[in-house]
């Protein structure tokens, strides 16, 4: 699992992408530390649960698979599911393999949201910053999200 311990000093669309992932990997930490909370951080993947019964709070993040994996998923869905949480699986530009989404719909999960993924480098931000005339978005930074079990708790 990637962690950012410091600020970037290059800014790479590699080092960028990085910094994403390691953020929101980041953003789970905390709630893997209430009562009843758990952290998984594997080479391939992190994932955790808070023990509260709301998908926010317990995920899966940073997929790296290096191969399709039936059964790694079966086996990381089974202990969040005997746990009685729902979860948000994300995908980030890294997230493999590229089978992945399916072997997810697979075990009942639907994609929930797309979340787009902005970074800008603020020394060299003009000041005061000028007006957006063309907007684009980069369709290689977008995270998907997967969502396991039902808002109130319910099993997966």
């Amino acid at each position: 699992m990637r962690w950012i311990g410091e600020i970037l000093s290059a800014l790479t669309p590699d080092t960028i992408v990085n910094a994403i992932e390691a953020n929101l990997s980041a953003y789970y930490l905390p709630y893997s530390t209430l009562p009843g909370g758990m952290v998984h951080p594997e080479a391939d993947v992190m994932w955790s649960t808070s023990g509260i019964p709301e998908p926010w709070f317990n995920g899966v993040v940073g997929a790296q698979f290096p191969h399709a994996t039936e059964q790694r998923v079966a086996t990381i869905l089974a202990a969040i599911a005997a746990r009685n949480l729902p979860i948000l699986w994300h995908f980030g530009p890294t997230t493999g393999p590229t089978n992945l989404g399916a072997i997810l719909r697979a075990h009942g999960l639907q994609q929930f949201a797309d979340e787009p993924c902005m970074a800008l480098d603020l020394q060299a931000m003009p000041v005061p910053p000028t007006p957006l005339v063309d907007f684009t978005i980069v369709p290689g930074a977008m995270r998907t999200i997967w969502r396991a079990g039902r808002r109130s708790g319910g099993p997966l």
